[in-house]
């Protein structure tokens, strides 16, 4: 993409000739004694400071592979085979991929369409029953969402200004 809403870069050096003046929000992780570089995120929208903590970027084969990622409530991949490899060594008969960021709700089993299996009778079910099953609670978490902000409690903002904890 030309000029995308978010910006993430592996290997950034303030050195390097790129315009990024478009970008109001940034995060910037600098390593090194003598040649600075490290990782970037440079954003059009307030992403940072949310009260998340995000942590990375790690190797796939060490994250998954020492069982690091059970430390963690979500994983995000930057690509397929770096996240769905290690992911379907772990979850093959149950694990479900979810496509977060669309307007409509993305679910699939993690083996695939098993075209292999067709007509056979021998195809595992679990996976794709819990692909619809999350499906089905991913939609009912989005309409609770719509739902319990429609007319909010006028004291709301209130409380949750008083317990709100940021990092």
């Amino acid at each position: 993409e030309q000029n995308p809403d978010i910006l993430c870069i592996q290997e950034y050096s303030e050195n390097a000739k790129v315009d990024l003046r478009v970008y109001k929000y940034k995060a910037i992780f600098m390593h090194g004694d003598q040649v600075k570089s490290g990782q970037a995120i440079f954003s059009k929208f307030p992403i940072f400071d949310q009260g998340k903590l995000v942590y990375g970027p790690y190797s796939a084969d060490s994250f998954f592979g020492s069982g690091q990622y059970k430390t963690f409530d979500a994983v995000l991949a930057m690509y397929h085979d770096q996240g769905l490899i290690p992911f379907k060594t772990f979850a093959f008969f149950d694990g479900v991929n979810f496509t977060a960021g669309l307007p409509v709700v993305r679910t699939s089993p993690d083996h695939g369409t098993a075209y292999s299996l067709v007509g056979k009778g021998t195809a595992e079910t679990l996976s794709f029953r819990a692909a619809i099953f999350d499906a089905i609670k991913i939609v009912k978490n989005r309409l609770q969402y719509v739902e319990d902000y429609k007319n909010p409690l006028p004291y709301a903002e209130l409380r949750r200004e008083r317990f709100r904890i940021d990092f």
